[in-house]
């Protein structure tokens, strides 16, 4: 049979179940496994909802026929990203945490600095202040800038989540 278990614990809500409906506001947001919630949100809501730590969201990103650019940083998009992004012009970016890579701040990227550092065991979440604004970051224990330091912030290009006006998932669109 099947059981409902209502909880506002992601946690709870990924240890016990299958598939998990997220709601808002009494509506169904999205159905799916706790992965596909994550690596396929299909709007902002949901992004933010789950995931841990957070989604870094930045807003004011203008899409140019070069990319997407951002402060302090410009992005060459996958193809598909590019037409889906001009022809929709997206009012924000979401980034994954597992989706930034740290790099030393003499390569390119977004400068950053680091705010904060908690290990978590193998890895540590990392929080930065860019000029875009705070970003979360996931990194392994081994190598782990310290408060202060200056770092770039790396972005997988093809792991994005570009979010329409309204909060719908662009990158979710099929072309």
């Amino acid at each position: 049979g099947t059981t409902f278990y209502i909880t506002h614990d992601q946690e709870e809500a990924a240890a016990v179940s299958d598939r998990i409906a997220v709601m808002s506001e009494g509506e169904l947001q999205q159905v799916g496994t706790i992965r596909e919630l994550i690596d396929n949100p299909s709007n902002r809501f949901v992004a933010e909802f789950v995931g841990e730590p957070p989604i870094t969201i930045f807003e004011g990103i203008w899409i140019r026929t070069d990319g997407l650019h951002m402060l302090g940083l410009h992005l060459q998009l996958p193809a598909h990203l590019q037409n889906i992004a001009e022809r929709h012009g997206p009012s924000a970016l979401g980034v994954r945490p597992e989706h930034f890579t740290l790099a030393p701040a003499s390569r390119t990227g977004l400068a950053a600095r680091v705010q904060s550092v908690q290990p978590m065991g193998e890895w540590a979440a990392i929080l930065c202040d860019t000029p875009a604004g705070p970003a979360s970051v996931v990194a392994a224990t081994s190598d782990l800038p310290r408060k202060g330091e200056s770092v770039n912030l790396v972005l997988d290009a093809a792991r994005l989540h570009l979010f329409a006006a309204d909060g719908r998932n662009l990158t979710m669109i099929e072309e």
